[in-house]
């Protein structure tokens, strides 16, 4: 795992349960992407993480702002 994605895991893993349900709820409102809210804090930093990685791997660099 490269040191960025270390470093956003770890800032996405300090937020509470409500808050990572507001990052993903603007991820799917800014992004025009469905992501579920509902699951464990585990499941939730899973989501924002994969969303956000593939938003680099795609170069989707509009996406990747707007997040």
């Amino acid at each position: 795992m490269g040191l960025v994605k270390q470093k956003t895991r770890a800032g996405i893993r300090s937020f509470t349960v409500d808050r990572l349900k507001q990052i993903i709820a603007g991820l799917s409102d800014a992004n025009s992407s469905f992501l579920q809210k509902s699951g464990r804090k585990a499941e939730l930093v899973d989501r924002i993480q994969s969303e956000l990685d593939k938003y680099r791997y795609m170069r989707q660099v509009e996406n990747w702002k707007r997040a």
